[in-house]
């Protein structure tokens, strides 16, 4: 009987067990097995004789690495890290500061040139009235007449340029002076102010030589106004001070009524001279009447109750009311007569009269807004320079101090560390 032993065919030689220590991935020959990758990874560590799977191997740590600092430098970084921080932010605040004064003086000397302004806009409006009463005289010792250039009426005409020319040297030398820190309209509102000044003296010569019409050197006249008042209305530019914008505003409607009226007080007295109102000139006294009850009415509504209780008290007394009633009648006479032949009312009172409401009424509360601009502006301008001072020197302090005790602090932790 054979053994049952003797049907098991002896292992190959080469094959091992899954234990066996002779065993291979190999073949006799040495070849690898194919799909088998026992490559060791790159990096790895060997296997321990347990078979366990090796450990990675650990890079070394950059010597640059915050925790491989000294103590020492540690706590520099600690200290300087948060006090260019608050030096940064200071500076910051430091800087607004200083933008804000320079801002104010901008808006102060805006408000100085508002002042000069003012005072040219007078000088050019009394100019246009006598240079209108000089026209329309005619030959009666106008400009019409023979050798009218030694006339009285010429050399008050003269009197009063020169007086405008004086107001408009010191206006030009500050025009000249708005540069590129200004806002780009206020520049180009100067630019504009200075052109029109410039073309002033050919403007007299037209006047005063030639033969253009008396409305055309009104219209002419008033446009140069305008263009310097649109400059008055920009004071307030740059600053956020609701008093000083409304101080301004109010000048504003001030000056342009007072530009209306002396409008009035030029067509009206040529007409009177003439004894007779075209068309044209009725046209442009309505225009004027209506501009400045518009303007009133305005200023009613924005002014404070100081401001108007100051405009309605320095419009009291008989002048007051005369010239508006000489120039409702002198509208009546012409719209039923056809002219003013009836009318009683001479140039030279109707100038007057008129010409105190200019001067007394209307000037008197124009040069109380001004003097309260410019104190308003100055005081703002002395608030932002003693901001910017105080808290200039208030965050140099803090800092100071805080670096002195964060050294103090970082002190007293590196001496235990040196014992």
């Amino acid at each position: 009987m054979q053994s049952r032993s003797s049907n098991i065919a002896p292992a190959a030689p080469g094959v091992a067990g899954d234990h066996g220590g002779t065993g291979s991935a190999f073949g006799n020959d040495g070849a690898a097995v194919p799909g088998l990758d026992l490559s060791r990874p790159e990096g790895a560590g060997q296997a321990d004789g347990n078979g366990h799977a090796p450990t990675p191997r650990a890079h070394p740590a950059s010597r640059r690495a915050l925790k491989n600092w000294r103590v020492r430098s540690r706590l520099l970084l600690l200290i300087t890290i948060p006090t260019l921080t608050a030096v940064a932010l200071g500076g910051i605040r430091i800087a607004s500061s200083v933008q804000s004064a320079l801002a104010y003086q901008r808006v102060l000397q805006l408000t100085t040139l508002s002042s000069d302004i003012t005072a040219l806009a007078q000088r050019l409006e009394d100019e246009r009235d006598q240079t209108v009463y000089y026209i329309a005289l005619g030959r009666a010792g106008g400009r019409a007449a023979p050798g009218a250039a030694d006339s009285v009426a010429s050399a008050v005409v003269h009197s009063q340029q020169a007086q405008t020319d004086q107001a408009a040297s010191v206006v030009k030398g500050q025009l000249d002076e708005i540069g590129g820190s200004f806002p780009t309209q206020t520049q180009q509102e100067a630019t504009t102010a200075l052109s029109e000044l410039g073309l002033l003296g050919a403007l007299r010569h037209a006047a005063t030589g030639t033969s253009l019409p008396a409305l055309v050197v009104v219209r002419k006249y008033s446009d140069l106004i305008d263009d310097l008042l649109v400059l008055e209305d920009a004071t307030s530019q740059g600053a956020s001070d609701a008093t000083l914008a409304q101080g301004v505003r109010v000048l504003g409607l001030v000056s342009h009524m007072k530009e209306d009226a002396s409008e009035q007080r030029a067509i009206l007295a040529a007409a009177l001279i003439q004894h007779s109102l075209s068309a044209g000139a009725l046209d442009a006294l309505a225009t004027a009447q209506s501009d400045q009850a518009a303007n009133l009415a305005e200023f009613n509504l924005t002014a404070t109750a100081a401001q108007r209780q100051l405009w309605n008290s320095s419009g009291t007394g008989p002048n007051a009311f005369l010239a508006p009633n000489e120039e409702q009648q002198a509208i009546s006479l012409q719209t039923t007569n056809g002219n003013l032949a009836g009318d009683q009312t001479n140039a030279d009172d109707w100038y007057g009269a008129m010409t105190h409401i200019i001067n007394y009424q209307m000037g008197a509360v124009e040069r109380s807004l001004v003097n309260g601009i410019t104190e308003r502006a100055s005081s703002l301008r002395n608030q932002a320079v003693t901001t910017a001072i105080i808290t200039g020197a208030a965050i140099l302090l803090v800092l100071g101090l805080a670096l002195f005790f964060t050294v103090v602090v970082a002190r007293s932790m590196v001496r235990p560390l040196r014992r």
